[in-house]
């Protein structure tokens, strides 16, 4: 068997149980839907409109390289309210399991367990608890270096600038990283990624 199919049969134990979980307003069913669609193909995985770009972006990977973390992660959640991916601690508050995601979210139950869960767990001060709360849901690099390595990924390097544009050699050694098999994660302004304003300068990263 592969690490999807030992994922899945998670999954499928999980669904076969009964009985709430700790997340009022999740079904089970629909998270082990959500969860089996994202092992399948961990593109699916996003953050809607709830600001969770940076644990988006986590748990793809995660989804890609350990199946079978991500789908335990995500059931122990919605059973106990806690969980551990590698030495990170996730228990979200109370508030935030309680919190009913509004259509307009556009965001799975199981990217929002997740994504959601390890947001408000790294915040010390910003609660997160709230698709509308975007300043606690900004994940900053360092944040994010911190997670993979505490997940177990080796050779984790911070290279991000706040205040200045890193050039096209830092662009070409990403891809370059990325095409070795790294995982890479950019830290950029989203315009970016849309044709009609990828060429308008930017100063802020906002994605």
């Amino acid at each position: 068997m592969s690490a999807q199919d030992d994922a899945k049969a998670l999954v499928d134990s999980f669904s076969g149980r009964t009985g709430p979980g700790v997340w009022l307003h999740i079904d089970r069913a629909d998270l082990a839907q959500g969860l089996r669609a994202r092992i399948d193909n961990p593109d699916l995985i996003k953050q809607g409109q709830a600001s969770l770009c940076g644990p988006a972006d986590f748990f793809h990977d995660l989804a890609i390289d350990d199946p079978v973390t991500y789908a335990r992660a995500a059931i122990e959640l919605y059973e106990t309210g806690a969980t551990y991916v590698g030495r990170q601690k996730i228990r979200p508050r109370d508030d935030l399991k309680a919190h009913l995601i509004p259509p307009h979210a556009d965001i799975d139950p199981a990217d929002w367990i997740l994504c959601a869960s390890l947001r408000d767990s790294d915040n010390w001060w910003w609660h997160y608890n709230s698709e509308a709360k975007e300043i606690a849901g900004i994940t900053m690099p360092h944040s994010m270096a911190d997670w993979f390595r505490k997940a177990g990924y080796t050779e984790v390097v911070n290279d991000t600038n706040i205040y200045a544009c890193k050039d096209l050699a830092n662009a070409k050694a990403a891809s370059g990283l990325f095409t070795r098999g790294y995982k890479v994660s950019l830290f950029i302004n989203g315009d970016m990624l849309t044709a009609d304003t990828q060429n308008d300068p930017s100063v802020i990263p906002s994605h």
